[in-house]
Order: C-alpha cells, then structure tokens, then sequence
C-alpha cells in the first residue's frame, strides 16, 4: 500500500512493491500550500482520462502511473480498488491531482 505524509512542508507519497513497479515511480512530493483539496471514497472510475506515459493499466483491475490530458494537464494514478482511494488536487504543481490507493482513505483525509 502506499503511504502518504507530511514532512517538512512537503506532500509525500511513497509506493511500495507491486505499487511501485506498475506506477514505475516510488515517491513523488508536492509542497503541502500546493493542495487545494483531499477527499476520498470519490473517485467514480477506475480509469483515468488521457495518454499513460510512464505506467500500467488494465481495465477494471489496475491505473498506474502518469496521465496526460490536454485540457487537465498531469495526474498521477496508482489505484486497483477505487474504494480505497484519496484523490488530492493540486495547483501550480506538475500534476494536477493524484488518485492513491491507501489503507485507510478517510484516516489519510484527516
């Protein structure tokens, strides 16, 4: 599972094994004054709009990596059971806003 957490200011998410290797990136940081918004139990699909490029996907199983939409910019995805996952929002980041599975997503909001 992935972990996300603030150090220094800073936004952390940290992919661990299988995570990892589909998303083909283990952590990516944001400065924290860069999230507009958290929330989870609101992602509606398993498949993220636009160009994968690096990562994995396979319909209704696994979205894993960078997306790229001409209209929204980046995002980063890294989500097998859309139930689990915490959608941040981001500005004046590369990504537009990161889709990450986590254990617990209501614990990680707070």
């Amino acid at each position: 599972m992935a972990t996300i957490s603030i150090e220094c200011d800073r936004l952390e998410v940290r992919l661990t094994g299988w995570q990892a290797i589909f998303a083909l990136k283990r952590q990516t940081d944001v400065p924290v004054d860069h999230v507009v918004s958290v929330s989870a139990g609101t992602v509606t699909a398993l498949r993220p709009n636009g160009l994968r490029a690096p990562g994995t996907y396979v319909q209704n199983v696994i979205a894993a990596g960078s997306y790229w939409w001409k209209s929204r910019g980046w995002s980063f995805w890294s989500v097998r059971h859309p139930e689990q996952a915490v959608d941040i929002r981001l500005r004046d980041s590369h990504y537009s806003h990161l889709v990450i599975e986590v254990v617990d997503p209501h614990a990680t909001v707070r």
